[in-house]
């Protein structure tokens, strides 16, 4: 993305920081789940974890569908790395179905061993997902052309 484009620059790095802000709030559901496992309480468990849950499908839906491809739109030498995390994304909604039946019935000393296994891989893939969308704007090899193939097309006074 070059810098004749200020206004979009701007506008990712809001989405960079709503990405990680999201982050957070999912960190914070977790810890509600956290008490209520160590508490040994099966139902306030898994109904937190529901909502951390349905929060993280949602969370990986916006991703998928805006954030990553807006990025990529902008700086294709990303277009690995972002499929690499959409490709996670399948694999932690297999894991999170069997998570929300694990909660469901098994003893909560597995819920809990199971439950900080995922959240292992997930960290690591929230950094590299707050990593990507920092990087925006600092182009790759062939970013600027594409960039300039962009500004060619673009109809005099329409701005995008």
């Amino acid at each position: 993305m070059s810098d004749e484009h200020p206004g979009l620059r701007k506008r990712l790095e809001q989405e960079a920081r709503r990405v990680a802000s999201q982050h957070r709030q999912l960190d914070e559901l977790l810890g509600l789940v956290a008490e209520s496992l160590s508490a040994g309480e099966r139902g306030p468990a898994a109904r937190a974890f529901d909502r951390f849950a349905d929060a993280l499908l949602a969370h990986f839906e916006l991703e998928d569908q805006v954030y990553f491809p807006a990025v990529n739109g902008f700086q294709s030498s990303l277009v690995a790395e972002l499929e690499s995390l959409s490709d996670e994304h399948v694999r932690f909604r297999g894991d999170l179905a069997r998570l929300r039946r694990s909660f469901a019935a098994s003893p909560l000393s597995d819920c809990m061993k199971a439950l900080e296994r995922f959240l292992v891989d997930l960290a690591a893939h929230e950094g590299r997902e707050e990593r990507v969308m920092r990087s925006v704007g600092n182009p790759g090899p062939g970013d600027e052309a594409e960039s300039a193939k962009r500004d060619d097309s673009e109809e005099p006074g329409c701005p995008r």
